[in-house]
């Protein structure tokens, strides 16, 4: 691995580091308490970066704090590969033909490297958080024929983000393809002993025969070591067969699980993305994955989906699959809402985009004068206190404020809940990054539809009134709970998308 850039760093620099992050923080509170808003702080945080910990990587874990701090991001999420591995092994000559392909990774170099290496970036630049994560595939299958020396590996490029996992071992233990080599014991990989068996009671009567099914029984014996039949977790890396019949959403049901089982996140990356890779080996090897919007609304457990750059065409636009599995949390289908993030899938600058052009903007509510800590930006992304952004190299868009408010003037921003009785309002300050203005399209979405398109030029401040679909015709004592999203569009590539804010009648128990 490249050797990461040695920076020079002494107390001064630090504590002034810390003072500068401090005011930077402090002032707007001070600022918005004078006004009377309640104080809160803005986080801006990217996810999804690769470091040379896999082979899309191509700047060091510290080089990438490095340009990430420079550029006024103050929370990072590092999601290289846990495992980078696929393998045709067919039964019942498991090892005789397989097919296999591996490149670095963290479980390549360990587990515990890469999340000391991390440790390590947090206590040198102490102004900046630094969330482990780890980008995992639950499982593919394969396609193709092994004698025409040409096979596909298919749904290889599925992936889910796992954010906030501190323990080497949750790392080893994640139900995922190419993190385990083997499965759950099959005694049917016990076959080659019949041979065995064989070859040695013709010994005494047909010796050169007696001897080849011996031989050919041991190492065909050696080659199903260690007698698994398929991966543990429903996983195709061990077979040569569609996924389960088609049902290929249950692996991720169980990763998803499993990330919440260790109290940590997991996020749907690049849903609307294909993918299409040839690899150079001694058969034509080609991975090729097709978008996967549908698997948002086939699992449940995990904390949100990356809407940009690849999942706001069809996932997130209005009666997508989005606003499908939000009405789902709000008829009491599903346990928690899901939330949408931005993701960079940053490699270095060499692969394209600088580390700013997709961020999650995370309001955190001050309560002290304390700095945030990596507990609140989980917080945050877990209640889905913040917004996605994608922004241009030269300008952009943010949301200066943001709330819903209903019954009684009570408000509340993205992930909140408020009562209503009838009409809500939607109040919006946008502002252009760069002061410049340029037009915007404004996109209130309530319930699964789009109930107001308002045509404006940022920057600018609205305020809608309007009642949501499930208020208007329903009985006035039928309970009744429904959800407030915003859209807007300042032209190719500066769009925003705020989580939504859940509303309940308010003459319910």
């Amino acid at each position: 691995m490249k050797k990461s850039s040695e920076i020079i760093s002494t107390y001064g620099i630090r504590a002034r580091a810390l003072l500068l992050a401090a005011l930077s923080l402090l002032i707007p509170s001070v600022v918005a308490a004078a006004l009377g808003a309640r104080p809160r702080t803005e986080i801006r945080c990217v996810m999804h970066l690769h470091s040379n910990y896999t082979r899309v990587g191509n700047d060091t874990l510290e080089e990438l704090v490095i340009k990430a701090r420079a550029a006024g991001i103050r929370a990072i999420i590092p999601t290289d590969h846990a495992a980078a591995r696929f393998d045709y092994r067919p039964f019942p000559f498991i090892a005789l033909l397989s097919v296999k392909k591996e490149f670095p990774s963290i479980m390549y170099f360990s587990p515990e490297k890469y999340l000391t290496d991390i440790a390590l970036l947090e206590n040198k630049y102490p102004d900046m958080i630094i969330i482990p994560g780890a980008e995992v595939a639950a499982d593919y299958s394969w396609s193709g024929s092994f004698l025409a020396r040409d096979m596909t590996v298919r749904g290889w490029h599925r992936h889910m983000l796992v954010v906030g996992m501190e323990d080497p071992d949750d790392y080893r233990n994640l139900p995922a393809v190419g993190i385990k080599p083997g499965g759950s014991f099959n005694p049917l990989m016990l076959w080659p002993i019949f041979l065995i068996i064989a070859g040695y009671g013709s010994l005494r009567y047909h010796p050169r025969s007696g001897l080849t099914l011996f031989l050919a029984g041991v190492i065909l014996m050696a080659g199903n070591y260690p007698f698994a039949g398929r991966h543990p977790y429903g996983g195709g890396s061990l077979k040569y067969s569609p996924l389960d019949s088609g049902n290929f959403s249950r692996p991720y049901q169980i990763l998803a699980d499993y990330v919440r089982s260790r109290e940590a996140l997991s996020f749907w990356a690049h849903p609307e993305a294909a993918n299409r890779e040839e690899f150079p080996a001694a058969m034509k090897i080609s991975a090729v994955t097709e978008p996967y919007p549908e698997l948002l609304r086939a699992i449940s457990s995990y904390t949100g989906f990356a809407v940009f750059a690849e999942g706001y065409r069809r996932a997130g636009a209005p009666g997508g699959v989005w606003d499908f599995v939000l009405t789902e949390y709000c008829d009491g289908k599903r346990k928690s809402p899901v939330w949408a993030a931005s993701e960079l899938d940053y490699g270095g600058e060499l692969f394209g985009a600088p580390v700013d052009i997709l961020q999650n903007v995370i309001w955190i509510e001050r309560t002290s004068s304390a700095l945030p800590s990596k507990k609140d930006v989980l917080t945050a992304l877990e209640r889905g206190t913040f917004y996605a952004l994608w922004k241009g190299k030269d300008g952009g868009i943010r949301l200066k404020d943001f709330y819903v408010e209903g019954l009684g003037g009570e408000r509340a921003i993205f992930g909140g809940k408020i009562k209503a009785a009838g009409e809500l309002a939607v109040y919006a300050d946008i502002e252009t990054i760069d002061g410049k203005t340029r037009p915007a399209v404004i996109t209130i979405v309530a319930d699964g539809k789009a109930v107001q398109i308002i045509e404006t030029s940022a920057p600018s401040r609205i305020r809608h009134k309007f009642t949501p679909p499930r208020l208007s015709g329903s009985g006035t004592n039928s309970p009744v709970r429904g959800y407030v999203r915003l859209m807007i569009d300042a032209g190719y590539p500066d769009y925003i998308a705020a989580n939504p804010v859940f509303y309940e009648r308010g003459d319910t128990k």
